[in-house]
């Protein structure tokens, strides 16, 4: 779900509960208790209704990144790999992980990445993607990842500002506490 669907269907949401309030305000039968009564009450439903969109939005947004994660960064097997083949593989991306990650600057970052294309080593070369990445080396990564994968890089970077941002923080929070008055 986009930012902008979100925001979309929280709206509605608190149209609703505008409207609801208003006609309840409204009714000259009800004293002032009983409007209090059942505006709380409208407030609780549509609080619910705002707090599980908010709660399935971070979900979407969580599992995006994770898919993300996995295709740019994890190790592949082929179908024919055996079981021993697919072990092989995982200790050789942990060791790949480790040289990586044993690298002080984005200068041996780079000539990490230039050994591991020049010997057709992918899965160092996804080593030395993530490791750019979390480090802020983000055209090392991109490099590492290859041209047709910069658009998912680009949107996992993204996505990841999102979730960790104080801005959108607040924002989900004026959100989910949607008490109009």
């Amino acid at each position: 779900m986009s930012i902008e669907n979100y925001e979309r269907k929280a709206d509605s949401i608190r149209l609703k509960f505008n409207s609801k309030r208003d006609l309840v305000n409204s009714n000259s039968d009800l004293n002032q208790t009983a409007k209090q009564r059942q505006i709380d009450e409208n407030k609780a439903k549509y609080q619910a209704e705002m707090d599980q969109l908010h709660e399935s939005y971070k979900a979407e947004k969580q599992q995006r990144l994770s898919d993300l994660s996995k295709e740019l960064f994890s190790m592949t097997h082929k179908l024919s790999d055996t079981e021993q083949d697919k072990l092989t593989r995982q200790v050789s991306y942990r060791d790949a992980v480790a040289r990586a990650t044993a690298t002080k600057d984005g200068e041996e970052l780079s000539a990490l990445l230039r050994t591991a294309q020049l010997t057709g080593d992918d899965l160092q070369a996804r080593a030395v993607a993530l490791v750019s990445k979390e480090h802020g080396y983000f055209e090392i990564a991109a490099e590492a990842v290859g041209k047709h994968k910069v658009a998912k890089l680009n949107e996992l970077t993204q996505l990841e500002a999102t979730l960790t941002a104080p801005s959108v923080a607040l924002r989900f929070n004026e959100g989910s506490l949607f008490i109009l008055d």
